[in-house]
């Protein structure tokens, strides 16, 4: 009887063993695909203030807002999306203004470039636009999302290159 009793515990012991040793080995990969998934919605937030963006200029000759608040009726019901990352939905202060000084910055993927020196809350994005010389609208502009780590989202080319995801016109 008292085998069968020490036997039993060791099964127990072998089964907790077993299932602590899968932890350990998915663990790690369920939280990457956690954090891609974020990303990924963050990317997807950057696009729906992108057509929000791209309504308001269809209405207002080709220019875009200065202030990002300006484009809330452009948006789908009104209103800004979700951060993951906070599970709140995002408000005009979530977004971030800056204005660039060269139109190629609007373009600028390189992680040591103009948009990969911004730095943000997780899930926030950056609204940066150009106004020409002489101008005083914007005319193009550029969205950049911050991952956890609150660097600018990037994504790795084939040659294992990183490149800011950057939304522009």
């Amino acid at each position: 009887m008292g085998r069968t009793k020490l036997l039993k515990i060791l099964d127990i012991i072998i089964v907790i063993g077993a299932i602590y040793l899968m932890f350990i080995l998915i663990y790690p990969s369920y939280k990457q695909i956690k954090e891609q998934n974020m990303e990924t919605q963050v990317i997807t937030n950057m696009y729906e203030i992108k057509c929000g963006l791209e309504h308001y200029a269809a209405f207002n000759y080709g220019v875009y807002p200065n202030d990002i608040q300006a484009m809330s009726p452009y948006l789908v019901n009104g209103k800004l999306p979700i951060n993951p990352y906070t599970r709140k939905r995002m408000k005009f202060s979530d977004i971030q203004l800056n204005e660039y000084k060269s139109i190629t910055d609007i373009k600028e993927d390189n992680p040591a470039g103009v948009n990969g020196q911004l730095r943000g809350k997780p899930g926030d994005i950056v609204y940066s636009y150009f106004i020409p010389p002489g101008d005083s609208v914007p005319t193009a502009y550029g969205l950049v999302g911050f991952a956890h780590n609150g660097k600018p989202i990037y994504k790795l080319d084939p040659a294992k290159k990183q490149h800011i995801v950057v939304l522009h016109p």
